[in-house]
């Protein structure tokens, strides 16, 4: 699936300046004020920074006694959830091909405007990617301690950090709100699904 995506970017070309000048829109209101915003480089790395951080956040399981002796089986199980989820994006990306919200702002660069990554919106990799790898890391972390205090605190980490991303990704002018919810919903159930299928190799 990843390779497909790589082939396909390869193919699918760009916005012309005169497809950018004609473009036509139609959109949901959830979607319509998406449009009406400005293009912030600072709000964009900021969710590029927490992605990053949030998308090695289950490294924390390892410092758990019981979790760690069992890490034959859980960086290959993070490693799958990463994997599949990065190919998943990409593909869809390369499929769907929507137009990002900052290609209706007036002050973004025509030079922006006409890259390949402009036709990328759908779906909210950096939502998905920090959703798939926070919910792997509740999920497991519950398997492991289904009585513990801390699984509240876990989950509702798990839940909301990534809707943080979503948010900056929106206000950096990155993404639109359907773009974010659908990245968070395939991310979550990612992260959730596949430690409960592999979950009989520590039981």
């Amino acid at each position: 699936m990843g390779t497909l995506g790589a082939i396909k970017h390869k193919k699918n070309q760009p916005f012309t300046e005169f497809e950018v000048g004609e473009l036509a829109y139609k959109m949901n209101k959830l979607d319509y004020s998406s449009i009406n915003r400005t293009y912030n480089k600072k709000i964009q790395l900021a969710s590029d920074i927490g992605m990053v951080t949030f998308a090695a956040a289950p490294l924390l399981l390892l410092a758990d006694k019981n979790i760690r002796k069992q890490s034959k089986y859980i960086i290959p199980m993070w490693a799958e959830v990463f994997t599949f989820n990065f190919a998943l994006v990409g593909m869809t990306k390369e499929l769907v091909r929507r137009t990002r919200p900052y290609v209706f702002y007036d002050d973004v660069p025509m030079e922006l405007k006409t890259k390949k990554d402009a036709r990328a919106s759908f779906f909210s990799g950096h939502t998905s990617m920090t959703a798939a790898s926070l919910f792997f890391m509740a999920q497991v972390y519950s398997d492991f301690h289904p009585n513990s205090k801390m699984k509240p605190l876990v989950w509702t980490g798990a839940a909301v950090l990534p809707l943080t991303i979503g948010a900056l990704r929106y206000g950096g002018g990155k993404h639109f709100w359907s773009d974010i919810l659908v990245g968070y919903l395939i991310g979550a159930s990612t992260g959730m699904l596949i430690p409960r299928l592999h979950k009989r190799a520590f039981d």
